[in-house]
């Protein structure tokens, strides 16, 4: 793939175009970029801090973001463990539970998996303030039969 695309700072160049299945692949990988890069860097600074407990600060990027966000996803990323992880959930998601228990967070995520709720609608949801409303849109898991590729399908209720 880096012999397709370059990723440098604020752009990604294209040294040759791809075929069809490699621009998939990228478009792919991509997409797992973003949804995924919050738990990423969490986990690997909480790592880090097992590495390297007196010097591990050190390692927080100057730029791009401020510290407090890049310690929420450290925080949430050691609150919910990897196993509790939904991944049809942002990353919002779980930060919403990450204070809980292991057992309140579960039961939560769960609701707002199933129910396909927001994360309003999941904050809403513990506060008691969402009452009974049935969730308007639901997300169906699905799995592609011929390349596996996971997503959810949006089915209205």
């Amino acid at each position: 793939m880096s012999k397709i695309v370059k990723y440098n700072e604020a752009r990604l160049d294209v040294a040759v175009a791809p075929t069809f299945d490699q621009a998939q692949e990228i478009t792919n990988s991509l997409d797992a970029m973003t949804r995924n890069m919050q738990w990423w860097v969490g986990d690997w600074l909480n790592y880090c801090e097992g590495l390297f407990p007196e010097t591990w600060t050190q390692l927080l990027p100057d730029v791009g973001r401020a510290n407090k966000s890049i310690m929420n996803w450290k925080y949430v990323a050691d609150r919910v463990s990897k196993n509790g992880r939904y991944e049809n959930l942002s990353f919002s998601h779980h930060a919403v539970v990450a204070k809980m228990e292991s057992e309140s967070q579960e039961h939560w995520l769960q609701m707002a998996s199933e129910g396909g709720w927001t994360e309003k609608r999941l904050r809403d949801e513990i506060k008691g303030e969402a009452g009974d409303k049935p969730p308007k849109i639901q997300f169906v898991p699905c799995v592609c039969p011929e390349c596996d590729h996971k997503f959810n399908q949006e089915v209205t209720g």
